[in-house]
């Protein structure tokens, strides 16, 4: 089944469910909890696999070598829609990389620092301060 643009898709039994920003295993356990009210006992066990990742689409603009929207094709973090934008440019501030995340008609604007991770001497608590957060579908990347 294909997910609609709007983000949902229509599931027998079940009806129309939101599945956009959800792991294939969180829309398996949302079609189970869906059919439960149709079975008497134990409900069938539901598989959800991500056959194309089309839907996904995201834009990175500002201080990046190739700003622009892309279409990955699996899930990926800011980091490597970093990377898919051709690196930072020439006086990129990546100590305030800022995402704006459309979710319900609402907006919501998330701050990732990656300046540390470009420095010599990485560590883990470098990478645990980045906030490396994973891209969503209509996510804007910008880097000032």
């Amino acid at each position: 089944m294909k997910v609609l643009p709007d983000g949902t898709m229509a599931f027998p039994l079940v009806g129309q469910i939101k599945v956009q920003g959800f792991l294939p295993s969180e829309v398996e356990a949302l079609i189970t909890n869906g059919l439960s009210a149709q079975y008497v006992g134990a409900v069938p066990q539901v598989t959800v696999s991500v056959v194309a990742a089309a839907g996904m689409q995201f834009s990175v603009m500002g201080r990046v070598k190739s700003p622009g929207t892309f279409s990955p094709g699996r899930y990926i973090n800011v980091l490597e829609a970093l990377s898919m934008a051709g690196g930072p440019a020439e006086f990129a501030n990546l100590d305030n990389v800022l995402i704006i995340r459309k979710s319900n008609e609402q907006l919501t604007t998330l701050n990732v620092r990656l300046a540390p991770l470009f420095k010599t001497g990485v560590d883990e608590k470098d990478v645990a301060r980045a906030n490396i957060l994973r891209i969503e579908t209509g996510d804007t990347v910008i880097v000032r």
